[in-house]
């Protein structure tokens, strides 16, 4: 096996001081443990919380964020709840993008266990007047940086007659989540950031080969909240004329093609759910927190009137969002992609066309090394 030393630091990124509940973290010490904000640390983000707008560090890391998970009780709520996961993710993932901090930020169907870094999440409460997720955030050598909960509620102004109808009435979560984790990347030193870009490449390529590639990462289970967590080493790499490794880098650059382009097919569904889903909202805003009170003003007609004109929007909106959300379904069920000159039309859901596309690329990559004559690789 011939491997390039490495000049990387044995001592990965470590635990950081939270200082101050859900505060930027600043100043903190960087050891071998794993970076992890704990659930305990869940508290309520004040309405006025901004975008941290620090200039990124030198070669910043991509982040994947997978479309949101969803616990749904009542089944006439589960197509609001699927709107929500595509929602939320793209909202978060144009958050992530403003704040400057990363190389890349995309938005995915289902994870992908080399991304640089992942975030994920699951919504466990939402309406308009409340947003609770469940955040994890880890990057490909398998350390946690961040597993907790965020909770927001909107303050007075968020539906006020200043506010435009189409407004995140739940930015300052955002912005909160986007603060952690970029302050969090920050803390890393260039090598700490240079060995995720690596591991990332290499479990890349031990998918592809693991004949070839199995040798260069090395394992371990680390116990994180009762929980077994595998963490990769890196121990070397390829050579630099490798032809082998050369191939798993023009397969990685094929995958990332599908990957904007689906993350593009969520941008334009986000983009049609801002003419509903904001103004669905917002009018359930008014009846959850005017409704009652509007009911007990005795033979006031028109209060009475109004309610059910809220009521009346509130559910056409409902209907638009089953329909934008079948539509989207049904107009991403089939998705064109070039492969070595060759049209190739995926089809199903963005999950499984992202699977399948995967799937061509490796069995690609084997008739591609099967060319080269590579009989045995150690």
């Amino acid at each position: 096996m011939i491997r390039r030393p490495l000049a990387l630091s044995t001592q990965h990124y470590g635990v950081l001081a939270v200082c101050c509940g859900v505060a930027l973290l600043a100043g903190c010490a960087v050891t071998n443990e794993p970076i992890v904000m704990s659930a305990s640390q869940e508290s309520e983000i004040p309405p006025t919380t901004q975008l941290d707008l620090t200039v990124a560090p030198k070669t910043p890391l991509s982040i994947n964020v997978v479309v949101f998970d969803y616990d749904v009780p009542e089944r006439l709520l589960t197509p609001i709840r699927e709107a929500e996961s595509g929602y939320m993710a793209v909202t978060l993932s144009n958050v992530l993008q403003d704040s400057g901090q990363w190389a890349g930020v995309y938005v995915l169907p289902i994870a992908n266990e080399y991304s640089e870094v992942q975030m994920s999440a699951r919504i466990l409460h939402s309406d308009a007047s409340l947003l609770h997720l469940q955040v994890e955030v880890h990057d490909a050598t398998g350390r946690v940086w961040i597993d907790r909960e965020y909770r927001a509620r909107t303050d007075d102004e968020a539906y006020g007659t200043d506010a435009l109808p189409e407004s995140e009435v739940f930015a300052h979560l955002y912005h909160q989540i986007a603060n952690d984790v970029g302050a969090l990347q920050r803390s890393l030193a260039p090598s700490d950031r240079q060995d995720i870009k690596q591991v990332s490449m290499m479990r890349f390529a031990e998918t592809l080969a693991p004949d070839a590639f199995s040798g260069y990462l090395t394992t371990s289970e680390l116990r994180i909240d009762d929980a077994l967590r595998t963490v990769y080493q890196l121990e070397g790499l390829p050579a630099l004329d490798d032809p082998v490794f050369r191939q798993v880098q023009e397969i990685l650059l094929r995958e990332q093609a599908i990957v904007e382009l689906i993350n593009t097919q969520y941008l334009r569904f986000h983009q049609d759910l801002l003419t509903v889903y904001p103004y669905w909202r917002r009018y359930l805003y008014e009846l959850s927190g005017d409704a009652s009170e509007r009911r007990r003003e005795s033979g006031n007609w028109a209060a009475t009137e109004a309610v059910y004109r809220q009521y009346e929007e509130a559910r056409l909106n409902e209907d638009r969002l089953r329909v934008l959300t079948k539509s989207f379904r049904d107009e991403s069920r089939s998705t064109s992609a070039e492969l070595e000159g060759t049209v190739v039309e995926l089809s199903g859901s963005l999950a499984q066309q992202y699977v399948r596309w995967r799937e061509l690329l490796s069995l690609r990559f084997i008739e591609d090394r099967g060319a080269l004559k590579v009989d045995s690789y150690p």
